[in-house]
């Protein structure tokens, strides 16, 4: 099954993301914040990571160089 990452600080946001995208068949992860993504990265190693580009410690364009 393929993993997809969700970045999304705004929880009801993610929420509806997440039953949308589970309901075609991905495993979904939610992260609120770019250190989280650093911290699970690794252990998921997602297909695709969504990403909100308002991030609270670090801008998503930012998050997707480092990546």
């Amino acid at each position: 099954m393929k993993r997809i990452l969700i970045v999304e600080p705004s929880k009801s946001f993610a929420q509806f993301l997440n039953y949308i995208i589970s309901r075609l068949g991905y495993e979904v992860y939610q992260v609120d914040s770019a250190n989280q993504v650093f911290e699970k990265i690794n252990g998921i190693m997602p297909d695709l990571i969504i990403s909100e580009t308002k991030l609270k410690d670090l801008n998503g364009i930012e998050l997707c160089k480092r990546l």
